[in-house]
């Protein structure tokens, strides 16, 4: 026989300060994962390339966390904040983590292996963003997110190349 489901099981509700501190996770995540990677790597442009994406992942952790003090200090809530619900939420990011859970680079076997994870965590991450974009206001807010959502699809597209470049190189052979 099933249990019947608790009414604060049914349906969860989440406020625009738990979306956010999700949203500070990620870049945190994401600028620690930079920064072990960019640490493992000999390349000095690959090293230049980590290190500007973990200062950017910082500079949106930031951004993130701000927006998430000013609207638990406001009294009114935007629209977004309050349309989002558990189960709205859950349907939209079915089983994705939105790189939520973290991952040592230095458990990962190849230079392609971290810059493969590395992009899949962006992708999320846009997925993540574009999503919330659907909650928010016209406005200041939505501008600056607009303005992340961009450098997160700048950083696939560095990724990405630098990926191309690595699969591209011949593979070196012992003589």
């Amino acid at each position: 026989m099933k249990k019947d489901k608790k009414p604060w099981e049914v349906q969860r509700m989440f406020n625009a300060v738990e979306v956010l501190k999700m949203a500070v996770r990620i870049e945190e995540n994401g600028a620690r994962y930079y920064r072990r990677a960019m640490e493992l790597q000999n390349d000095r442009q690959l090293r230049e390339i980590l290190q500007d994406l973990a200062e950017d992942e910082s500079r949106h952790g930031k951004w993130f966390e701000e927006m998430r003090q000013r609207l638990s200090a406001q009294e009114g809530e935007e629209r977004w904040v309050r349309e989002v619900s558990g189960d709205l939420l859950q349907s939209m990011i079915g089983d994705q983590t939105f790189s939520l859970k973290e991952v040592d680079p230095a458990q990962l076997d190849s230079v392609e292996k971290i810059l493969e994870t590395a992009l899949a965590f962006e992708k999320d991450s846009i997925l993540f963003y574009e999503m919330l974009t659907g909650f928010m206001d016209e406005g200041e807010s939505a501008r600056a997110l607009q303005e992340i959502l961009d450098e997160e699809k700048r950083h696939v597209a560095v990724l990405e190349t630098r990926l191309k470049a690595l699969r591209l190189e011949p593979a070196i052979t012992p003589s």
